[in-house]
């Protein structure tokens, strides 16, 4: 009785929560109702940010959240990274203290070497990312889960947090995302991404192309049409 005892009580003290999780971001979209220029997360990014904000529970999941998804579009507008901590705390009520965002990823490798660098530095021991399960195909090759240099690192995925911890009406959304066209899209983007990490000189190749700020006004206005065909769930 008393090992039963003692197993029920396992079961039903909560896990501690991560010292921190880094949540990857995605495109963002220019233009809302509002105003024309102002940008926001497309719905993978903001879905991402909702999975962080389910996550956290107010500090009990997670202690900290980290965006680091740099200034995409150049020096006239918020880095991604900025985009995503305002809608979490602007939105979803996370206390500014507990968000770290700082603007100095320019790839998913960038993101997981400075969030290894980040844990190092604030003795994070137990920390985590969040990202859609597509994407972890090359997250896994970057950051395998399991014990690294002292710290455990864990894996989230943005539709198990919203499966079972969301409205279902939000789970549905993600679910018509999931069996959308833009689904074939992504996967295509993060199979092609795959493959250039396999080739020598691919991982370099596409750090420079991620690294490329400045965008001349042709340029940038491909890429808002670009953005904007992804993002077809507005809300």
């Amino acid at each position: 009785m008393e090992g039963s005892s003692q197993q029920e009580r396992q079961e039903i003290e909560p896990r501690s929560p991560f010292d921190a999780v880094l949540v990857h971001g995605h495109l963002t979209s220019r233009g809302t109702p509002k105003d024309s220029d102002e940008l926001r997360g497309s719905l993978r990014t903001r879905l991402a940010v909702r999975a962080a904000a389910l996550l956290y529970e107010d500090g009990k999941g997670a202690r900290k959240i980290v965006f680091l998804v740099g200034n995409l579009r150049g020096p006239n507008y918020k880095s991604t990274a900025e985009i995503m901590k305002d809608e979490l705390v602007g939105k979803y009520g996370v206390p500014e203290t507990d968000v770290v965002a700082m603007p100095v990823a320019y790839s998913t490798d960038d993101e997981v070497n400075k969030f290894l660098e980040l844990s190092r530095d604030n003795n994070w021991k137990n920390v985590a990312d969040i990202a859609f399960e597509e994407h972890y195909k090359s997250i896994n090759k970057l950051l395998p889960p399991g014990q690294k240099n002292g710290m455990n690192i864990s894996h989230r995925s943005v539709e198990d947090i919203i499966h079972s911890k969301d409205d279902p009406l939000v789970w549905n959304l993600v679910k018509r995302l999931k069996a959308s066209r833009y689904e074939v899209g992504f996967k295509g983007y993060e199979l092609l991404k795959d493959i250039a990490m396999r080739i020598p000189g691919g991982k370099r190749k596409l750090a420079s192309i991620a690294n490329e700020r400045e965008m001349g006004r042709r340029n940038q206005r491909l890429h808002d049409l670009v953005y904007h065909a992804f993002d077809v769930f507005k809300s």
